[in-house]
């Protein structure tokens, strides 16, 4: 117990290294302490240790048996990625950030509930959990990284808290079985890719904050019958909805700039009424019916 360090890379590639008892005299644990320890299943960290760092964990298949102890306060990036065999994790009350990478690829994770205490999920944190069905975001999320959540087959509702300001691009793409979606009222543009090739997304709310539906955003969402597009939005970028082909018709606001493939060939576009302090036509006017 007087070891109070574990330095960078020093169990790399130990690939027989079954279990690790870290004790409690322990605060610091390298990057890439343990990486590649593929026949590594469980592994008790030490009460101390405020960080789980940098690729920790990295490329630990068979890691089964993780409990992440009260003391950590960060995620770092890759720290448990391409971990397969982890089903489920619980992140502490007191980790702020998980990092870029963290959880990627690990194919049988199923749940996480993601604590009142973090405020940011980095980059690519969740993607290809292909078997994550339920992942709880905390209130207190300001930020979703980009791809954080992508290819996550199984995760079928996506819930936004308030306090989000900001969601990368291509966020939830690829989650297959997502049916709903409520965006909060903070958002002012809804990035690239957010929700591109959602197959069974039928219900999804646009807040009057959006001023900007970005590229290929809700492209392929072929379930996607109804959608509102609030006054506030001045752009809808290319591919915007293409490929929603169940998507029959949709109002826009009177002067918003429109892509002329934003949109299915087959849908009917049409434009509300005018407010009476409207300006003139939009250069895409002549693409559209008015009502």
């Amino acid at each position: 117990d007087s070891v109070t360090k574990i330095g960078n890379n020093a169990f790399y590639d130990c690939h027989s290294l079954i279990s690790m008892r870290i004790p409690d005299s322990v605060t610091k644990i390298g990057k890439l302490a343990f990486h590649g320890c593929y026949n590594l299943t469980s592994v008790r960290i030490s009460n101390c240790v405020a960080e789980i760092g940098d690729s920790i964990f990295l490329y630990c298949e068979s890691l089964t048996d993780m409990r992440i102890p009260d003391s950590v306060t960060k995620i770092g990036n890759n720290a448990f990625c391409g971990c397969h065999g982890l089903t489920s994790v619980r992140i502490p009350n007191g980790v702020t950030v998980i990092g870029d990478y963290a959880f990627h690829g690990c194919y049988n994770l199923t749940s996480v509930r993601i604590p009142n205490s973090v405020t940011q999920i980095g980059n690519r944190a969740f993607e290809f959990c292909k078997n994550l069905t339920d992942a709880r975001i905390s209130d207190s999320v300001t930020q979703i990284g980009e791809l954080a959540f992508n290819g996550c087959n199984r995760l079928k509702y996506v819930r936004i808290p308030d306090c989000v300001t900001k969601i990368g691009d291509g966020a939830f793409a690829n989650c297959h079985s997502v049916t709903s979606v409520r965006i909060p009222d903070g958002i002012t543009q809804i990035g690239i890719s957010i929700f591109e090739f959602c197959n069974k997304l039928k219900d999804v709310r646009i807040p009057d904050s959006v001023t900007k539906i970005s590229k290929c955003a809700f492209k392929d969402c072929l379930n996607l019958t109804d959608v509102r597009i609030p006054d506030s939005v001045t752009e809808i970028d290319w591919l915007a909805f293409w490929g929603c082909n169940n998507l029959k018709s949709v109002e826009i606001p009177a002067g918003t700039e429109v892509d002329k493939y934003a949109f299915p060939e087959h849908t009917l576009v049409t434009r509300r009424k005018a407010p009476n302090n409207y300006m003139g036509k939009s250069r895409m006017d002549e693409l559209f019916e008015f009502v």
